[in-house]
């Protein structure tokens, strides 16, 4: 069984791949599926730490089968799966956030928790701009262009925030499990004594 340092590693490094775009033409040289499998195995051993992550394993594994569909799929079918993915992965990263804020408070890391909030309502709010771009693109694609290309920009920051913050959860998680419990430290302190 993996510890919770490693589920929350899971999550980071598959939150990584999906962020990360190395396209060979239409080919994702990391493929976002992979991702979407990693935060799916991953939230699924932290649903201890809060239900959210219960709901952002079964987003992640609805997500896994649409990158395979838009290599397959072109025209309106193309688009449709297009914001399906888009709303799916807001879905995912709300949830995702609010594991992370029920972790923080079980362990009274407020900033942490103000992150977090902050940070879901930025990626939802960048999610709307990404609609609204996808709506305008037709009528006015300069205008699209511009708009998506800072959105992107935006997105990459975001995540990055966001990448950081789990990196934190993984430090905290992992001084939990090394740091031994008291009750153990009282023992080897009377042991000592004697």
């Amino acid at each position: 069984m993996q510890s919770n340092t490693a589920r929350v590693a899971q999550v980071f490094w598959g939150l990584l791949i999906v962020a990360v775009d190395l396209r060979a033409g239409r080919f994702d040289v990391l493929p976002d599926f992979v991702g979407y499998i990693l935060i799916a195995l991953g939230a699924a051993g932290l649903v201890g730490w809060s239900s959210h992550f219960q709901t952002a394993r079964l987003v992640s594994w609805s997500l896994v089968p649409i990158p395979i569909a838009l290599l397959l799929f072109s025209g309106v079918f193309l688009k449709v799966l297009g914001l399906i993915n888009l709303v799916l992965e807001g879905a995912l990263m709300w949830f995702l956030l609010g594991g992370v804020i029920a972790f923080a408070q079980s362990r009274s890391r407020q900033h942490w928790v103000d992150s977090a909030r902050n940070y879901r309502w930025a990626y939802l709010g960048l999610i709307g701009v990404a609609l609204f771009t996808s709506l305008i693109a037709s009528a006015v694609p300069s205008l699209a262009r511009v708009i998506a290309s800072i959105t992107l920009v935006a997105t990459l920051v975001v995540l990055a925030a966001i990448l950081y913050l789990l990196h934190q959860v993984k430090g905290e998680a992992a001084k939990s499990t090394a740091s031994p419990a008291p009750s153990t430290q009282q023992d080897e302190t009377v042991k000592e004594a004697a």
